[in-house]
């Protein structure tokens, strides 16, 4: 797949962020030796990788507050990992060039910028991974 997506937290309208260390926990496995503490080199096995790339909260370098994913293997471990994120914290998965923004848990709309629900519309809510990949096979 050659395109991105994004994952950004929000808490109470604001940019929030997600623990590093939780990210860590997710991606390690499977981020090359070598990748730069932001920049993040990931396979699963020897063809399906991707890139990804973390952007820190100004105020707080271990609170992350956008993931973004360049060129995303079809490799369900990823997508799963993302959905667990998404199921944990306050995060919106954004698909560049798609107004939908997918949310794991109807609580997150409350967190987000009014702005950004009125400009984008309600979020819809994804039940797993595969339902991700299914709103991206059709954007």
């Amino acid at each position: 797949m050659s395109f991105e997506v994004l994952l950004v937290c929000y808490h109470t309208g604001n940019p929030s962020g997600v623990p590093r260390k939780r990210l860590h926990e997710l991606f390690d496995a499977y981020v090359k030796d070598g990748s730069d503490p932001d920049w993040w080199d990931v396979e699963y096995g020897r063809i399906e990788r991707c890139s990804i790339h973390l952007t820190p909260m100004t105020s707080d370098n271990d609170l992350i507050y956008v993931i973004t994913v360049h060129r995303p293997c079809g490799d369900r471990r990823l997508w799963q990992s993302l959905f667990s994120l998404m199921t944990e914290e306050n995060v919106i998965l954004v698909i560049p060039g798609d107004e939908r923004l997918l949310i794991a848990k109807e609580s997150v709309t409350a967190h987000l910028p009014a702005d950004l629900v009125e400009s984008q519309g309600e979020p819809m809510v994804v039940a797993d991974a595969d339902e991700i990949l299914e709103c991206i096979q059709t954007s």
